[in-house]
């Protein structure tokens, strides 16, 4: 079943979102609080590698500066982080890495990071924060603060800005403010930002409990496919998925050439570099320049290589063939069982 079609509380992270559309100018971006990333980190891969997920804009990591990307991510996905010393809050926005990307400078105080997408037409810019609720009003201006410049220096492009904004006193469908957890003028004052950039909140269903506490926001609300509710990770159990119409630019990795051992003619290899082995040591002597030897022996090498061993160039698409999507559960069940010993 699709997941546009099951009810909240339906919803699962094992399910596979309906596909987005072929055409290159769809981008399938996903908001969500992860609460806590390590520990979730084969869930995640898993979910974003089924789903073509191309963004991530994640608050909650809960990531060190000391753990890397490549420890937490699958391959083909890059991470640019906003962590904190101590592992908790945080703003991740993850990407595929054959969208080309250029990292936006932020300020040190507010939990924000930011990208430019590199697209056939204006650039896109992304960026995801995280407000916790222990936020006073002026951390919140902080954060305010930094949206605010990063939409006025980009003005003129595509923006797209999601997160964690933790405030369930605001009622979208009419943007007012309906209770008061948090003080009135953070509440306002964020709604009022909303207007003076022109931008719209898209989210109109609860992602924690009844509340809307995740929310995205675009100053290119026409630009936007379709804005569903996904699988969470934590206590807020719906993310947000939303197909954009963007058209990014590609960087294709480089193809490389892989050597088939298997296939190999090991018997006339051997008998070749035999014959070249003498020849080397008979043309060679203490005098030769070492520089000299390892040119001849390394020449010799590939020479031989290519003339005995079969080869292929690799693809430039990301896969792992493998890991089929029955290997995928029986490593979740390997994992639920490993827990609950």
């Amino acid at each position: 079943m699709s997941i546009f079609e099951t009810s909240f509380d339906s919803l699962d992270s094992t399910e596979i979102l309906e596909p987005k559309q072929k055409d290159r100018k769809t981008l399938r971006l996903l908001t969500v609080n992860f609460q806590g990333f390590w520990n979730k980190k084969d869930e995640i891969e898993e979910f974003l590698v089924e789903n073509d997920i191309d963004i991530v804009l994640g608050s909650e990591s809960h990531l060190k500066p000391s753990i890397k990307n490549a420890e937490i991510l699958p391959g083909n996905y890059m991470a640019y982080r906003k962590d904190r010393i101590d592992g908790w809050g945080g703003a991740i926005i993850i990407a595929k890495k054959d969208l080309i990307i250029e990292e936006i400078e932020v300020s040190e105080s507010p939990e924000i990071v930011a990208i430019k997408l590199e697209t056939f037409g204006k650039p896109v810019i992304m960026v995801s924060f995280y407000r916790p609720p222990k936020y006073s009003i002026e951390d919140s201006e902080l954060l305010n603060a930094e949206i605010s410049r990063i939409s006025k220096k980009y003005k003129n492009s595509p923006i797209w800005i999601g997160g964690d904004m933790n405030l369930p006193d605001i009622e979208w469908e009419a943007s007012t403010v309906v209770s008061y957890r948090y003080p009135k003028t953070i509440n306002e004052n964020f709604l009022e930002f909303l207007d003076r950039h022109n931008m719209e909140q898209l989210v109109r269903f609860p992602t924690r409990g009844k509340n809307t506490l995740d929310i995205l926001f675009t100053n290119r609300p026409s630009f936007l496919n379709r804005c569903k509710p996904a699988p969470g990770f934590g206590d807020h159990e719906t993310s947000i998925l939303a197909d954009i119409k963007t058209y990014p630019k590609l960087d294709k990795p480089v193809k490389r050439k892989i050597y088939l051992w298997n296939k190999a003619n090991i018997i006339e290899l051997r008998k070749e570099v035999n014959t070249e082995i003498n020849r080397f040591i008979r043309d060679n002597n203490i005098n030769t320049p070492i520089n000299d030897l390892w040119n001849i022996l390394s020449d010799m090498i590939n020479k031989l290589q290519d003339k005995y061993v079969p080869s292929r160039m690799t693809t430039t698409r990301y896969s792992q063939p493998w890991i089929t999507r029955e290997c995928k559960q029986k490593i979740r069940q390997k994992k639920r069982a490993f827990n609950k010993a």
